[in-house]
């Protein structure tokens, strides 16, 4: 501003009629050094705008990648819950159906049916038991509502063997005949069979659906 009053002296002043017009070219130049430093500072508040926003997309993009990165994460658990919960009822389910099923021995001795029942209804209950506990360590991965049907089918299964299994085991116990013992052995099947077909059935039927659509999966 000094140079500029300068030039005006210089130019303008020297006669009394150039006050005015020097009068005017100080406010032309104060408004174009006003408006020249209005612009430096406007591209400098722009240019700090757009540092920042930069910086602030990055952050987000950096906040949304982990944030995927941990919904990947849940997911993948989630899957793997599953995967071993169903992985556990699929190892009741193969003992049990192969009991409903039958002895599958042609001509079998009663000794040997007998051995055959009684070491099938231990996988099953075995595998009942590892159901209750597979489910109670990855409880937290379902909704309530799921969780509950688990846990009645867990508990359903495990109740189904114990009851076949009781009579085997108190024969051996008391070393009752095998005859005696096949003809409990198929009262408590049909029971077993009923339990399965009424109630467990229907049950993994509808999780198998439910995890299905958890994991996305169609049926083909």
């Amino acid at each position: 501003m000094l140079i500029l009053w300068s030039v005006i002296k210089e130019v303008f002043l020297p006669g009394a009629a150039g006050a005015v017009a020097a009068i005017a070219a100080l406010k032309y130049l104060s408004s174009k050094f006003v408006e020249q430093q209005l612009s430096k500072d406007l591209e400098k508040h722009k240019t700090e705008l757009s540092q920042r926003t930069e910086s602030l997309k990055t952050q987000l993009s950096i906040y949304a990648h982990e944030q995927n990165v941990a919904t990947s994460r849940v997911d993948g658990q989630k899957a793997e819950a599953i995967k071993n919960v169903y992985s556990a009822i699929r190892g009741w389910i193969n003992p049990t159906t192969i009991i409903i099923s039958g002895c599958p021995l042609v001509n079998a001795s009663e000794e040997n049916e007998f051995q055959f029942y009684s070491k099938t209804a231990e996988e099953a209950h075995a595998a009942a038991k590892k159901l209750a506990d597979v489910l109670a360590d990855h409880a937290i991965y379902f909704d309530e509502e799921t969780y509950r049907e688990l846990y009645e089918m867990s508990i359903i299964c495990l109740e189904a063997t114990a009851y076949f299994l009781r009579p085997i085991r108190r024969d051996i116990a008391e070393g009752r005949q095998v005859s005696g013992s096949l003809n409990a052995i198929q009262i408590e099947k049909n029971k077993l069979s009923g339990t399965w077909e009424n109630k467990l059935l229907p049950i993994n039927s509808r999780m198998t659906i439910k995890f299905r659509a958890i994991l996305n999966i169609s049926k083909a």
